[in-house]
């Protein structure tokens, strides 16, 4: 999807708060919600695309709270990741860098595009 091309940006909005909201009881969280990952098909809903950042929570990980604990933060656009994604919040017994993180990380990146789609400002 390109931000400058989308004629009703609340639309967008909602198709993608609809879309995690299926997501997130599956406790599934994308990690890389941006644009170029939000695809419309002819009725102009919103299908998510590239997984590959994606986790899937483990069943005693409460998905509300910030409780998915990881070596592993995955790549993702910086443009759109949440603070936790960027820095770790602490490190294993070898020095390895852990990322602590939930569900926010996809609203948080959905507000940057919120921002963009109703703008028409791309945040750099």
């Amino acid at each position: 999807m390109r931000v400058a091309e989308v004629k009703k940006p609340e639309n967008i909005i909602h198709n993608v708060v609809k879309g995690l909201r299926n997501l997130h009881p599956l406790g599934i969280l994308h990690k890389d919600i941006k644009p170029d990952n939000i695809f419309l098909d002819a009725d102009g809903t919103c299908k998510f695309g590239d997984f590959g950042a994606s986790v899937v929570l483990p069943d005693a990980a409460p998905l509300a709270d910030s409780a998915y604990l990881t070596n592993d933060c995955g790549t993702r656009s910086y443009d759109y990741a949440a603070l936790e994604l960027i820095f770790p919040k602490t490190h294993d017994h070898v020095g390895h860098p852990q990322w602590l993180f939930g569900q926010g990380v996809n609203f948080w990146a959905l507000g940057i595009m919120a921002y963009e789609l109703a703008t028409g400002a791309v945040l750099e």
